[in-house]
């Protein structure tokens, strides 16, 4: 409802985002982004709730941030990211993005990874686009020399963001029988604890994606062409029976499209191949 177009992304093209992020990296692009901790510590507990207070009271106007500190300004886009309705990954795409880290087949992990962010809704994937960018961009100032730097490498970055950003419904979270505390409260209480090696390949999703926003923010060629040979372009709206009837009358007339995409992925000239 209080979006805007952001020229912060991968490309020439603007995406839709709501106006607080927009302004609020607008901001932090202007800061000192070397400062130890950066998104890591919390800030003022007292001051980041007076900000939220301001910015729920009149949603379509933004407060002036300029004035706030790098790492205040970086618990405010956590704080944004912790209180959406769904995820930023989603809640229906939580173990799609699991299971990409348990492959072990390098190109077809890749593959799934691009497969998985192209089904995000198309309002997760614009916001994803520029925080993936602005990560990437933070992760530069983690080390400026051997005493100075702000120590949040993308790894490090993506271990305090996936609590915000890609985790699974507090139900749908398992706990040992053996402890006898049953499903955890919240996904937060899980996290905290480590249970599971979800807690660790959420982090090397949230990784990979950091590292790779540039061609995640890309349309695969593949699914470019089967989109294309689809006609998916000449009707307005179909169901899911419909879409994936499509898909497989075009796989099944064409399997080297789907044999394509190893040769496209382990060939000398991959990287510049793989999108259009």
């Amino acid at each position: 409802k209080a979006g805007i177009d952001s020229s912060q992304s991968n490309g020439p093209s603007k995406v839709r985002v709501p106006m607080l992020i927009d302004d609020l990296l607008a901001a932090l692009y202007q800061k000192d982004m070397s400062v130890e901790g950066v998104f890591r510590k919390n800030g003022n507990i007292k001051r980041l709730k007076e900000i939220t207070n301001e910015i729920d009271t009149n949603p379509s106007k933004v407060p002036d941030l300029l004035n706030e500190n790098a790492v205040q300004l970086s618990a405010l886009l956590k704080k944004f990211l912790r209180g959406l309705p769904t995820p930023l990954l989603t809640f229906k795409l939580y173990d799609l993005w699991i299971l990409t880290q348990k492959v072990k087949d390098d190109v077809l992990k890749r593959v799934l990874i691009e497969i998985s962010y192209s089904l995000l809704p198309k309002v997760h994937r614009d916001l994803a686009e520029v925080l993936l960018f602005f990560f990437m961009w933070t992760s530069s100032f983690s080390h400026l020399d051997e005493e100075s730097g702000s120590k949040m490498d993308i790894h490090n970055l993506a271990t305090v963001l996936s609590p915000n950003i890609l985790y699974a419904k507090p139900a749908e979270i398992p706990r040992p029988s053996s402890n006898g505390k049953g499903v955890a409260t919240t996904y937060y209480d899980a996290f905290s604890e480590g249970e599971g090696e979800n807690y660790y390949l959420a982090i090397e999703v949230v990784n990979y994606l950091i590292e790779h926003n540039e061609q995640l923010s890309i349309v695969p060629s593949y699914l470019l062409e089967i989109y294309k040979l689809c006609k998916f372009e000449k009707v307005d709206h179909l169901t899911s029976k419909d879409i994936f009837v499509r898909v497989e009358s075009v796989l099944k007339s064409k399997p080297e499209l789907l044999e394509g995409i190893c040769l496209l992925y382990t060939s000398d000239a991959a990287d510049d191949m793989q999108c259009v």
